[in-house]
């Protein structure tokens, strides 16, 4: 193959030297919705317009898994990664929702 043929090798779509965007997960708010409203915001593009979260993860156990304890206590150690939306999405026990 001839070094004109060579495909580049794919860029990535946000520079990894940039921070991740944050979210915090709102009062009354589950874990799943703030995730869409992450994508949503960080897009500009209506919640419509978006993939459905269960394509790429069960939003219940998303939510059922950040929720508190039986005493109400959250474990503030406890994060969830995943692909989401073109961002690989960091959900971490202390309510924020993070976009890289």
């Amino acid at each position: 193959m001839s070094p004109g043929n060579q495909l580049a090798p794919p860029q990535p779509t946000v520079p990894t030297n940039e921070p991740p965007r944050e979210f915090t997960v709102r009062e009354g708010e589950r874990v799943s919705e703030t995730v869409i409203r992450a994508i949503s915001e960080q897009d500009d593009v209506s919640l419509t317009d978006i993939v459905p979260l269960y394509e790429r993860i069960d939003p219940d156990a998303l939510d059922d898994f950040f929720e508190p304890t039986y005493d109400g206590r959250s474990s503030t150690a406890t994060s969830v990664e995943f692909e989401y939306g073109g961002y690989t999405v960091v959900v971490r026990g202390y309510g924020v929702v993070e976009l890289h």
